[in-house]
């Protein structure tokens, strides 16, 4: 009897499928990596009988987007000849089992080798491999190994199920019963470059003042301005934590600014901002809307709400340039037709009605595939994506349900890549400050452009400016300023700080150690009211004095 064996993989999905289920399998898959990222794959298959009569004699296999080359099949002994037949992309090869194990529970062995140069791509200052999702209801076990040079970096990612163990040359990953789309990133950072352009205008009759958005620091970046252009008159912190330019425009002008820059994508240590989240209602997050009450009634963690949203939302290729931004109910009533900002929305809409802190990030997300991690908003390539507040670890934790859609159940909760990189935070309000894009004459117009940066931006900080404002008999205060197009010592770029001094007694200011003021962990100055006090001190002790030598003097 001729049983057909057929296993399909496409756009990097491997999936096998039965014309009969006679039999169960067992596979062993390894990638090997060399550090061109050209892999060396082999599988082996045992196909085990669960019948006596029947056995497989002949296997069909399809080969889609693998570029898989120098293929080898092997059964228990020999090399099995191999007709190849190529269509485009796809590779479809068609052999005869010729020793075949018969009998109730005996086992067939296959073995298929190739090379393949499109798991693993560089991209900027990481690695990305892109593994094929494993889908066989037959399968008892499918074990997945891969072998990465060391060169690739630390594994950035922590994929669940999976053993890791690192040697001097390679990282040694193991999946056991891993039957979901694989993707893992390699490297500590990413960098990108930035040329950002705003084009602001005042349509009043008087002078006014406006602000534009600049890419912040954020506890996953760290941004490098090598120029801004014109230079605002101050930047501030929101509350959210974004960073605002301050410019003042005459009346009926307009000016064209731009910024260019480096960002590095990676934790940032140093950073020490904080954002409170918010549970009121807002524009796009109608939390005390009945419907998003129940849902948050029924999902009552960060990851039953991703999975609520990844399984009811679909996203729609065909809105991506109709890209009109909806809000949670909008989305609710029509699931089927959902961008970035619609899984994004529900999300936070949900997560915050149940009392989970959650914000929206709209930013630039890099894609190699916009048909597997789309993008949208008109001619500028921008994504928007969800960060939820862990109330254990006090941190925010980036998520993104869009492209966990999208790319057919790539783990977007646990682990975000290196490649989302934040313009804007909306957590006060749903819809403001706009994004960097949104400040143009002409919607088609592009205005942001960000690419991969080959070397990291080094730069030797300005001094800080430091100005004391002493005044004796009342409060006096210290103005530090940064000149610097980057934050130094938590002080935004261009921006300033003013800290009082603290109150100190009289007695206590004259004391050796309070010749320094401590302002803040970096900065020390010295602290005028010492030497004032000291001064006034003496002076009064040298007139007591006298008035005594007077007095005394008289006496006699």
């Amino acid at each position: 009897m001729i049983i057909f064996l057929i296993i399909l993989l496409f756009f990097q999905s491997f999936i096998p499928s039965y014309g009969i289920n006679e039999f169960t399998t067992n596979q062993e898959i390894s990638y090997q990596f060399n550090q061109q990222g050209i892999s060396q794959v082999e599988h082996k298959i045992n196909i085990k009988n669960n019948f006596s009569q029947f056995y497989p004699t002949e296997y069909n296999l399809s080969l889609s987007g693998s570029q898989a080359t120098n293929i080898q099949v092997f059964d228990s002994n020999d090399a099995i000849p191999v007709n190849i037949t190529k269509n485009n992309d796809e590779i479809k090869l068609s052999l005869k089992l010729t020793n075949s194990k018969t009998g109730k529970d005996q086992i067939t062995p296959l073995t298929i080798r190739y090379q393949s140069n499109s798991l693993a791509k560089k991209k900027g200052k990481t690695w990305e491999i892109n593994l094929p999702q494993f889908q066989d209801n037959l399968s008892n076990n499918t074990n997945i190994s891969l072998k990465i040079p060391a060169s690739f970096g630390k594994l950035s990612s922590s994929p669940s199920g999976a053993t890791i163990s690192i040697d001097p040359q390679n990282t040694n990953i193991i999946f056991k019963k891993y039957l979901s789309k694989i993707i893992l990133t390699f490297g500590e950072y990413q960098l990108f470059n930035f040329n950002l352009k705003y084009h602001i205008e005042n349509p009043l009759t008087q002078n006014g003042i406006f602000t534009i958005p600049l890419p912040p620091d954020t506890a996953n970046q760290k941004i490098f301005f090598t120029n801004i252009h014109p230079s605002p008159q101050k930047i501030e912190t929101d509350l959210d934590g974004n960073w605002l330019a301050y410019y003042q425009l005459a009346p009926q002008s307009n000016i064209d600014i731009i910024a260019t820059g480096q960002a590095k994508i990676g934790q940032n240590p140093n950073y020490q901002f904080y954002s409170q989240p918010i549970f009121d209602h807002q524009l796009y997050w109608p939390i005390n809307n009945p419907e998003i009450i129940k849902l948050a009634k029924l999902y009552t963690t960060p990851r039953q709400i991703y999975d609520y949203v990844v399984d009811t939302l679909n996203y729609d290729y065909n809105r991506i340039n109709n890209s009109i931004r909806r809000g949670a109910l909008t989305t609710l009533e029509n699931p089927s037709t959902s961008l970035c900002t619609d899984f994004t929305d529900l999300f936070i809409s949900i997560a915050r009605s149940g009392g989970i802190g959650a914000r929206e990030i709209e930013g630039y997300a890099y894609s190699n595939n916009t048909d597997v991690k789309p993008l949208s908003v008109g001619a500028d390539i921008l994504h928007a994506w969800p960060e939820y507040y862990d109330n254990k670890t006090k941190k925010w934790i980036a998520i993104d349900p869009t492209w966990a859609k999208t790319t057919g159940g790539i783990n977007y909760f646990d682990d975000l890549d290196l490649n989302h990189f934040t313009f804007v935070i909306h957590n006060q309000q749903s819809d403001s400050p706009a994004v960097a894009g949104s400040y143009k004459t002409d919607p088609n117009q592009k205005s942001v452009d960000v690419s991969f940066a080959d070397s990291e931006t080094t730069i030797t900080p300005i001094p800080l400016i430091i100005t004391t404002k002493f005044n004796p008999f009342s409060q006096s205060y210290v103005i530090i300023k940064n000149p610097n197009l980057f934050s130094f010592q938590n002080i935004v770029p261009l921006g300033e700080i003013k800290i009082n001094f603290p109150q100190i007694s009289f007695f206590s200011s004259l004391l050796p150690q309070n010749q320094k003021l401590k302002i803040t962990e970096t900065i020390i100055i010295q602290n005028p009211y010492h030497f004032f006090n000291l001064l006034l001190l003496i002076v009064s002790s040298l007139i007591i004095l006298s008035l005594g030598a007077i007095i005394l003097l008289r006496r006699k």
